[in-house]
Order: structure tokens, then sequence, then C-alpha cells
């Protein structure tokens, strides 16, 4: 089962960011289970959680983090999952969750995901 086309013709337009994660977060959960082995419903995840960031739905962020974190070695090999999440904590202002997440990141590809992004997070795990 392949879900991109889903994802791609998913009419979102004059929909209210609190609506798309709704009808995103219906379509991802009709899925079977394993969600994981139904090819790109990854991009729903990545969606919806990006979308609760946006809103600063950091509950709801943290919860399609961790069900991000579920395509680790899937889909991303860098830390992706725990980039995001390290951004979710740090948002929460919990720093030391932050840290313990942007120190994985940093020894699974170095400062590459960093790049282009709040600077405080390259400083949280520099320790400065």
């Amino acid at each position: 089962m392949d879900v991109a086309d889903d994802f791609f013709e998913m009419d979102l337009t004059g929909l209210t960011v609190e609506e798309k994660i709704k009808k995103l977060s219906s379509f991802y959960e009709s899925l079977p289970e394993p969600r994981t082995e139904a090819r790109n419903s990854h991009l729903f995840v990545v969606k919806i959680g990006r979308l609760a960031l946006e809103i600063n739905d950091l509950d709801l962020a943290e919860k399609w983090g961790k069900i991000r974190m579920q395509y680790n070695g899937i889909h991303w090999l860098l830390g992706e999952p725990e980039f995001f999440l390290g951004q979710v904590y740090f948002a929460k202002g919990e720093m030391e969750k932050a840290k313990e997440y942007f120190v994985k990141v940093r020894k699974n590809s170095g400062w590459r995901l960093f790049r282009n992004k709040n600077p405080e997070y390259r400083k949280l795990v520099e320790g400065k």
C-alpha cells in the first residue's frame, strides 16, 4: 500500500491549521497496523508534527514527533526525528530533553541538520 497519492491529492485548501491536522490525522489513523509499513505514511506524520509546532501545540507536536521516531532507519538516517523532538522540547522549555535529542543528532550527522536553524540549538549542545 502506497499512500503518497493520497497525501499529495488531499485538499487542505481553506482549512484552518487545526482542521488540516484533524483531516491528516484521521487518514493516518485509518491505515492498517503497522502504519509504518504503508509506503509514504511518514509524509502524514511529518506534516502533522510541523503543523502542530506551527500553531505552538507542543503536546501534539511531541506526540507526532514520537510517532515519527518509529520511522527511524526506514526513512531517516541522519536523526531528523530526533532533531524535530529536540525542537519541540526546546520550545517547551525542557532544555535537558532538547539537549539529549540534539546530542543524538550531532553524533549521527554532525552539524548538518543544525544549518539554518535556531543557533540556540547548537549552543545548547556545545554547552554555551
